[in-house]
């Protein structure tokens, strides 16, 4: 509870969907009508555990905050993530994965090396609720910054004694 006044660190993201923006301006909208309050945003395209580092600059820079609004979901997010050892493997998960969901609202995709990563990229961008992946191209992938940990509440990890003799015991 912040009361009436105060300054208020706002961390996000950038905009990558409706939903991320909406976040924003309702955010921005309670908080314009609550009370008389200074809102420091940082806005940026975060690795997983910079957002840490950013509030830590926030507070040296501009001293104590009253509160603090951090959103997540943001550009890439991934609820659940599916790791298996290769692309044939990977895609019939996939195929599982909608087949049994497809009365859901959960969005899902595949994403495995030997093809262009445009399309996967374009899919992670819009985050996603249940990610497959093979380990090499969500190396990549997590490498150039297309993927956000920060809301992955389950993991599994498919044949994991294979890819572990497959040379990923390291990542």
């Amino acid at each position: 509870n912040v009361g009436e006044s105060g300054k208020i660190l706002e961390v996000r993201g950038l905009p990558g969907n409706s939903v991320d923006r909406d976040r924003h301006l309702g955010f921005r909208e309670i908080m314009d009508a609550g009370g008389d309050f200074e809102i420091i945003e940082v806005v940026g395209n975060w690795d997983d555990g910079t957002a840490q580092k950013v509030v830590a600059d926030a507070v040296a820079v501009h001293g104590q905050f009253d509160g603090m609004f951090v959103q997540g979901g943001s550009t890439g997010a991934v609820r659940a993530l599916i790791l298996s050892p290769t692309r044939e493997l990977a895609i019939q998960i996939d195929e599982s994965v909608r087949r049994y969901g497809c009365h859901l609202s959960l969005r899902s995709t595949v994403i495995f090396g030997g093809v262009g990563q445009r399309r996967q990229v374009n899919a992670l961008a819009h985050g996603v609720d249940i990610l497959v992946a093979t380990p090499g191209r969500l190396l990549d992938l997590m490498r150039q910054g297309h993927v956000n940990f920060a809301d992955l509440s389950v993991l599994v990890l498919d044949e994991a004694d294979r890819m572990l003799d497959m040379g990923f015991i390291h990542d």
